[in-house]
């Protein structure tokens, strides 16, 4: 009943805002009222007594579907989409309706009159003393008499009201009692139906929210006493807020999270999975907007293509998913047989996804969609290797389970496929494969990296004199490599730098080295040749520049100071080579005056 009543409160204060609900209803082309799915067909339901009858609700040119003549949605739940396991209900958006109006039509096709029974059951019943948010009679809409002219005035109707008391309706025509429309609980139509005509009761509805804490979710029923078995038909409400179009939720993509085992739902951290999930789409994820669904298959969902924040189910077709995520070692939520085709998840019960710390997290503007995953294969992602290390797969296996059958799966029951060779640097891949008993294959790629460390070369330089032996080779020091170890004999010279043992000058010698992978290294180094050292033990006596001191005569050559040399040795030399000559001089006048 508190349902009840929370949906025909909702349904009132859509037609309390009847300008600015229409405006966004054209704008937004979003309904006021969805009919249940399983109710669309608008039939009028024959009573035992031979004339037809029907309720249903309208609200800015949308229509409700009709009352159902089982209130408990007697299809076979393999084949339903009904709104709540009780109660199949219509959903009306409490910020849109208006002009709400509650229709009872009663139509006698044959040619004969028929006896009318009908107690018709208004929306404002109370649940005890509880008062829940309504659908009560719009006063402000009612002229004169409820039923305006649409009825025939000799057709018998009495109204009661919730305080006990009740009126015939000519009594109202009459102008005798002026009955307070708000508290209507319930019409009867007891009489003559004459043949080939009709009778509609129209009630102008209007939401009214006495405590917001209670759902808006009511009925309105109709009840046929005319003849056994009695007939009743009902149709019940459900209000909501926050209706959207599906196509402003698909923004973002696909959430996988994993059962933590005691009713809640953790997101899996692995950002591996996250990336690859696909971008929410209309392709794959249908909404509903009815209560508890019973569906085997996504595309049975409704069409409406629009959602809201409070009954609304989505359903994840999970073939494009496991699709991205087998690989990766994951599956799908499974029940006992096989990998679930279709996961449903309820667009506002965020509470059982709980974040890495175990406390509730709410997907943000609500576009987060979740999908319940099993990993089934674990395995390191990646792995680093050198050329000549030794591989073994199955050490970097990291177990598994199958969800199906619950048994730990060990590296014996998988099947393994390598490409790796550890004599070549280059990127290689294992993939760990799996199939469960329904045939779903699940495998997990780890990739693996075999590098290559380049050579060390390390060389010296060296000082030789011009016509040494020597040879460009001592001057490697060392050459390793981390694969192939000691490469010095390896080592090569690539460019000499024009070396000549006998010419002096400084010589730029290139070496290189390459490793069995092909890696190569060089370095430099410098060789400097110097020029060969004078002897002067053998200068030869007649050097030019020196004196000859056996003969009188010899000519002397002096040598002009150069810079750097010592200028005080210079002095001397020429001063006693003055007086050499001046003694030289003396001696010839001497000779001359005792001849």
């Amino acid at each position: 009943m508190k349902k009840i009543r929370v949906l025909l409160a909702t349904v009132l204060t859509l037609c309390m805002s009847t300008g600015l609900a229409s405006t966004a209803y054209a704008a937004e082309s979003l309904k006021t009222i969805y009919p249940n799915e399983v109710r669309t067909n608008g039939t009028e339901v024959t009573t035992n007594n031979g004339y037809e009858f029907c309720n249903y609700v309208t609200s800015n040119g949308d229509r409700s579907s009709n009352g159902s003549t089982n209130m408990y949605a007697g299809v076979d739940t393999g084949d339903m989409l009904s709104s709540s396991a009780a109660n199949g209900a219509d959903i009306f958006d409490i910020d849109r309706a208006n002009d709400m109006v509650y229709h009872v039509s009663l139509k006698n096709t044959d040619n004969t009159q028929k006896n009318v029974s009908l107690y018709i059951y208004m929306a404002n019943v109370l649940d005890g003393t509880k008062k829940h948010n309504e659908l009560k009679v719009d006063t402000t809409r009612i002229s004169g008499d409820l039923l305006g002219t649409s009825v025939d005035a000799s057709l018998p109707i009495r109204y009661y009201f919730t305080d006990g008391t009740n009126v015939a309706r000519q009594d109202v025509l009459n102008g005798t009692v002026s009955p307070d429309w708000s508290t209507l609980k319930e019409v009867h139509v007891q009489g003559q139906l004459p043949a080939g005509t009709s009778a509609e009761l129209r009630v102008p509805l209007k939401y009214v929210e006495s405590n917001p804490t209670w759902d808006t979710y009511t009925n309105l029923q109709v009840r046929d006493y005319s003849a056994r078995p009695y007939k009743f038909i009902t149709l019940n409400l459900v209000g909501v807020r926050g209706n959207k179009q599906v196509s402003d939720l698909m923004t973002d993509k696909v959430l996988g999270t994993i059962a933590k085992g005691n009713g809640k739902y953790e997101v899996i951290s692995d950002p591996e999975l996250q990336d690859a999930m696909p971008q929410a789409s209309e392709d794959f994820i249908k909404f509903s907007i009815w209560h508890q669904l019973t569906v085997d298959t996504v595309d049975r969902y409704a069409t409406d293509k629009v959602t809201n924040g409070t009954t609304s189910y989505y359903a994840i077709k999970t073939d494009p998913i496991n699709a991205k995520v087998n690989s990766l070692g994951y599956v799908t939520q499974v029940d006992s047989t096989r990998v679930m085709p279709v996961l449903r998840y309820n667009h506002n019960a965020t509470a059982m996804f709980v974040d890495e710390d175990g406390d509730a997290t709410s997907p943000a503007n609500e576009q987060a969609f979740y999908v319940s995953m099993h990993r089934v294969i674990s395995a390191e992602k990646e792995v680093t290797l050198h050329v000549n290390d030794s591989f073994d797969a199955a050490s970097y296996y990291l177990g598994g389970k199958d969800p199906i059958t619950g048994a730990t799966i060990g590296y014996a029951d998988l099947n393994v496929t390598s490409d790796v060779n550890m004599a070549h640097a280059g990127e290689y891949t294992v993939v760990y494969h799996y199939t469960l008993q329904d045939r779903t294959k699940v495998s997990r790629t780890m990739k693996v990296h075999v590098v290559n460390d380049n050579p060390t070369l390390e060389v010296k330089d060296a000082a030789i004199t011009a016509g040494d032996d020597f040879d460009l080779k001592g001057l490697v020091v060392k050459a390793v490599d981390k694969e192939d170890g000691d490469l010095t004999d390896e080592v090569t010279v690539v460019d000499n730098g024009g070396f000549n043992k006998n010419v002096a000058g400084t010589y730029s010698v290139t070496f290189e080295v390459k490793d069995s992978q092909g890696a190569t290294v060089s370095a430099k180094a410098t060789v400097t040749v110097k020029d060969k050292p004078s002897d002067a033990r053998h200068a030869s006596p007649a050097t030019p520049g020196r004196a000859d001191v056996s003969g009188k005569h010899a000519t002397r050559v002096e040598k002009l100071p150069q810079t750097g040399d010592d200028v005080t040795g210079l002095a001397v030399s020429g001063v006693l080579t003055l007086l050499a000559g001046l003694t030289l001089v003396g001696l010839g006048v001497y000779r001359r005056k005792h001849a």
